[in-house]
Order: C-alpha cells, then structure tokens, then sequence
C-alpha cells in the first residue's frame, strides 16, 4: 500500500523538461520523444483555440498553423489506489520552435 516509484516519476518529470527546453526545434523534439520510446500524435492547427486547459488554470492556445505534440507516457509509479502516467503538450510556433509546454504527472485511477 505504501507509495511505490515515485521519486522515479519526479526524476522522469525532470529529465524531459530538461531534454524538451522551449525553443527547441520540432524534429528535434520528435527524436527525444522516440529516443525515450514515448509515442506521440502530431497535430497542425487549422484554427486559433484552446488545445490544452489542466483545469487549474493553465492552458495552451495555438493559432493557425501551430504544430501541437500530445503524449502520454506510462510510468511504474502508484500511490493507492491510483497510477501515475505523465502528461505532455507542445506547442510549436510558425518557426517550428517550442513556445509552449506542459509536461506534468497525471493520476490515473480506476
């Protein structure tokens, strides 16, 4: 019952955060994300709107043409009676360069 990897999951929060700085170029972040095994979708925007918004306050807004990279990548860590995946949404601006990131852990419970 007690938690189970979750400085494992803090240490996997810092290591894409720190591989996936804004201003990094889109091929660039593609090859970090497969390097690392994550499986992401890849999205041009055909219109201005809300792509990401976590509820607290925090959203990601793209304009035409942004490119948005989603992921969810599943980690080991667990703290009854729910799981934790980490969540990533990337915004990448006209000149394919991140502007935009949320990169944070996501409690799953079934």
């Amino acid at each position: 019952m007690w938690p189970q990897a979750m400085a494992q999951l803090t240490r996997q929060e810092k290591e894409l955060r720190q591989a996936l700085p804004v201003g990094i170029g889109v091929e660039a972040t593609r090859a970090v994300l497969r390097s690392k095994g994550i499986e992401f979708s890849d999205n041009t925007e055909t219109a201005q709107g809300i792509v990401f918004d976590d509820g607290k306050g925090y959203r990601i807004i793209a304009a035409l043409g942004n490119r948005v990279l989603a992921a969810r990548q599943h980690t080991e860590a667990w703290a009854f009676p729910c799981g934790y995946d980490i969540q990533l949404v990337l915004l990448f601006g006209q000149d394919e360069k991140l502007s935009q990131e949320y990169i944070e852990r996501s409690r799953v419970c079934l």
